[in-house]
C-alpha cells in the first residue's frame, strides 16, 4: 500500500482536461513509420527518369551523346536531385520576401478604408526590396567598379543609387502616411533590415535561372529586369492571399518559368544548361587543361596554323597546355570547346568542338591575381 502511494506522489499531476505532453519516443517512433512507408524505389525511379530526360536534352543540345551509358544513369539520380534543390532554391526566394515581411508583422495591425492609407500600407514590402537590391547592388557591384576604374563603374553607381534612393523614399512615405498605426520606426529597424536582405533573394534567384554563364546582351537585361519589377510588384495584388497560397501559385508556374522564358529569350536549354554545371558535367567557362602529348597533339591537328597559338602549348616529351571549356566529362571521352587564353566565358557557338581521351586530363586552377588599382589611380 506504501508503495502505491509513493508512486501516486512521484507521478506529474495533468490536470484534468488538459492533453498529456507528447512522448518524443513515440513521436520518433511515428517519424519513422511514416519514412517507412514513402514508396522510395518509386522516388528513385522517377528521379533517375528526370535525371536522364534532363541530361538528355542537354546533350541534344550540344550535339553530343556521351558513349558510356552507364555513366549518365549513374549521374541522373545525381542531377534530379540538384534540379529538385535549385527548384527549392527559387521557391524560398520568391516567396522569402513576403514571409519575412509578415512574420516581422511589419504591416500595419489595423486597416482603413480611406485609399491613400491602404496604397501606403502595401507599398511597404515592394520598397524594402527595391532599397535591399539597390544597396546590395552598390555595395558589392557599384562601389568595387568603381575602385578598379571600370567603363560602367559610372552608370553601374547611377543605377544602384537611384533604386535605393528610390526604395528608402517609398518606404519613408508609407511610414509616415501609416504613423499611428504601428509602433515607432525605430523599433521595427532590424525587422526593416532583415526584410531588405531577404528582397535581395529574388534578384539572385531570376539571375541563376534566366542568366547565361556565358553572357547576354541587352535584350536580355531588360526583359529579366522587367520580370525583376513583376516579382516586386506582386506583392500589392496578393496582400490578402496567404504565403502558403503564393508558394503553391509559384510551385505550378515554375515549370512554365523554366521553359517559356528562356525560349522566349533565345536559350532554350538555359535550365538542363545549368543543372549540368551544377553538377559538374559542364564547366561554366573556359579552363586551362593539362593534357598529355598525344592528345595535345590530336587538337593541334585539328586547328588551323594561325590560331594554334591562342589555344594550345604542345610540348612533345610531356604535359601541354590547352585552353578550352568542358562541355561534357562523361565517359572515356570528354567533349570540350576550345577557348582563347585568358577568356573566362565564351560568347558564341561558333569555336571548334572537338572530343578527346578523358585520361590523363586535368584541370588547373590558379588563384586569382590580387587587384590593385584604387581610386585615386584611375584616368581622370
Amino acid at each position: 500500500m506504501k508503495t502505491r502511494v509513493d508512486e501516486t506522489a512521484v507521478a506529474p499531476s495533468v490536470p484534468e482536461g488538459a492533453e498529456p505532453p507528447p512522448d518524443p519516443v513515440g513521436l520518433a517512433r511515428l517519424l519513422l513509420q511514416q519514412l517507412a512507408a514513402i514508396p522510395w524505389v518509386g522516388l528513385g525511379a522517377i528521379g533517375t527518369g528526370f535525371g536522364v530526360a534532363l541530361l538528355a536534352f542537354y546533350f541534344r543540345s550540344i550535339d553530343f551523346v556521351p558513349p558510356d551509358i552507364p555513366s549518365v544513369l549513374g549521374a541522373s539520380v545525381f542531377v534530379a536531385m540538384l534540379a529538385f534543390a535549385f527548384y527549392l532554391w527559387v521557391l524560398v526566394s520568391l516567396v522569402g520576401p513576403l514571409w519575412a515581411y509578415r512574420a516581422a508583422k511589419l504591416p500595419p495591425q489595423q486597416e482603413a478604408s480611406e485609399q491613400g492609407f491602404c496604397l501606403a500600407a502595401n507599398v511597404g514590402l515592394p520598397a524594402l526590396q527595391v532599397l535591399g537590391v539597390g544597396g546590395f547592388l552598390l555595395t558589392v557591384l557599384g562601389v568595387p567598379a568603381w575602385r578598379e576604374c571600370r567603363p560602367y563603374a559610372g552608370w553601374t553607381l547611377a543605377i544602384c543609387g537611384v533604386l535605393a534612393l528610390l526604395g528608402g523614399a517609398v518606404w519613408a512615405w508609407s511610414e509616415w502616411r501609416t504613423r499611428g498605426q504601428r509602433p515607432a520606426w525605430w523599433w521595427r529597424l532590424p525587422a526593416v533590415l532583415w526584410v531588405c536582405l531577404w528582397g535581395v533573394l529574388p534578384m539572385g534567384a531570376l539571375l541563376a535561372l534566366l542568366w547565361p554563364s556565358q553572357g547576354a546582351g541587352w535584350p536580355h537585361l531588360w526583359t529579366l529586369g522587367g520580370l525583376w519589377l513583376g516579382v516586386v510588384i506582386a506583392p500589392l495584388f496578393l496582400r490578402r492571399i496567404p504565403v502558403w497560397g503564393c508558394a503553391l501559385m509559384i510551385t505550378t508556374m515554375f515549370p512554365a518559368l523554366a521553359i517559356s522564358l528562356p525560349l522566349f529569350l533565345g536559350s532554350p536549354s538555359l535550365f538542363p544548361t545549368k543543372i549540368a554545371e551544377l553538377a559538374g558535367v559542364r564547366s561554366k567557362g573556359a579552363l586551362e587543361l593539362r593534357v598529355p602529348a598525344s592528345t595535345c597533339l590530336l587538337i593541334d591537328s585539328a586547328l588551323e596554323v594561325d590560331h594554334r597559338a591562342r589555344y594550345v602549348n604542345c610540348n612533345e616529351r610531356g604535359w601541354s597546355s590547352v585552353h578550352a571549356q568542358v562541355l561534357a566529362n562523361l565517359g572515356p571521352r570528354w567533349l570540350i570547346q576550345l577557348a582563347p587564353k585568358n577568356a573566362g566565358t565564351l560568347a558564341g557557338e561558333s569555336m571548334l568542338r572537338l572530343t578527346v581521351p578523358a585520361e590523363g586530363v586535368h584541370i588547373v586552377q590558379r588563384p586569382p591575381v590580387p587587384k590593385t588599382t584604387s581610386a585615386d589611380s584611375c584616368p581622370r
